[in-house]
């Protein structure tokens, strides 16, 4: 498995900043993480409700080389889970109102239309 190096954390924690910037991700607190990531090139975890979004780079990486290309994509792709992350995390709540739906609904829309 090929190993990452702390300059290719660097650089996913950049573009991280970059896409969330780009794509007017905002009230989320940030936290990065460079720790095996099981083989994945990254992940993200978050806590919708806390406002608080995680990152973990892999340190090792299953089945394809260590590039720049790559970790910007995986960047992006982790970017993209945090933005329909409200809407997945209130998917998974027992209790939700049809109000706090609707309204993570209406947001996620909204962003969507704003960026196209």
């Amino acid at each position: 498995m090929p190993k990452t190096t702390k300059k290719d954390f660097k650089y996913f924690k950049k573009q991280v900043k970059k896409y969330m910037k780009k794509w007017k991700v905002t009230g989320w607190n940030l936290y990065f993480y460079w720790e095996n990531t099981e083989g994945n090139l990254a992940k993200y975890g978050a806590d919708y409700r806390a406002g608080a979004a995680s990152f973990a780079f892999g340190t090792k990486w299953k089945g394809v080389s260590v590039t720049k290309k790559r970790i910007k994509h995986a960047a992006k792709h982790e970017v993209g889970h945090l933005i329909v992350d409200p809407l997945y995390s209130l998917s998974l709540e027992r209790c939700v109102s049809r109000d706090e739906l609707d309204t993570v609904d209406e947001k996620l829309v909204n962003h969507i239309v704003e960026l196209l």
